[in-house]
């Protein structure tokens, strides 16, 4: 193991005491604020949970919520936006799922798992604890088509797939995107977060045109 392998285990390490003591003392401040301020059961729970936290260095539910994060309950999201790359770039970009991690904060790391990139280990952090899963690329069309699909078990069960097509003029690639992904928890995850839809969806099409102004800019400069 080499030294810059060492030292990134020792910083995750810290990482990871650091938000179990952060959770022991805000566990143990909700506790004491509940007996103070009439004792809401909000508190209780919630300091409880964070001690728990604190104590095992374990996040509670999430094995729950992966057993029951079912292929039910979907939200669809359509998108269609217009690249100034060829096919052949834009499809490129987005079949090396390593190119997500500066865009999405909470992705770790991205790797592939088997020589034709068709497997991927993704893992993101949730409150400080990682939490991988798989993705396989399930269809493709070089150029055209490209389709994946996380494992069933994923903490946020989703699929996805882009449309590639030539514009008018040379050049010019028109992109459709259809993703649709299982909030944790199945049908209740999709009820508990209906009214955050709408944010979701604008977060996903600023997202978007992050991924095309780098295509359009930086891998042309390259």
């Amino acid at each position: 193991m080499n030294l810059q392998s060492k030292l990134k285990i020792k910083n995750e390490n810290l990482q990871q005491e650091l938000f179990r003591m952060l959770a022991l003392y805000a566990g143990q401040w909700l506790l004491r604020s509940g007996r103070s301020k009439g004792g809401k059961p909000w508190r209780f729970v919630s300091g409880g949970v964070l001690l728990y936290i604190g104590a095992t260095g374990k996040i509670p539910f999430i094995p729950w919520l992966q057993r029951i994060n079912k292929n039910h309950g979907q939200f669809n999201c359509k998108y269609e936006i217009v690249v100034q790359q060829p096919p052949a770039i834009v499809f490129s970009y987005f079949r090396d799922f390593r190119n997500l991690k500066k865009h999405i904060p909470c992705l770790k790391s991205a790797k592939p798992l088997d020589i034709e990139k068709t497997h991927w280990e993704l893992t993101i952090e949730i409150m400080g604890k990682s939490c991988p899963f798989e993705l396989f690329v399930v269809k493709e069309r070089i150029n055209e088509f490209l389709g994946w699909s996380a494992n069933e078990d994923a903490f946020l069960y989703h699929t996805g797939r882009i449309e590639l097509r030539e514009g008018v003029i040379p050049n010019i690639t028109v992109l459709d995107l259809v993703f649709s992904y299982t909030p944790p928890g199945g049908n209740i995850g999709r009820f508990l977060t209906s009214p955050f839809q709408p944010l979701v969806r604008s977060k996903l099409r600023l997202f978007l045109d992050k991924l095309r102004k780098e295509i359009e800019e930086e891998i042309y400069l390259s």
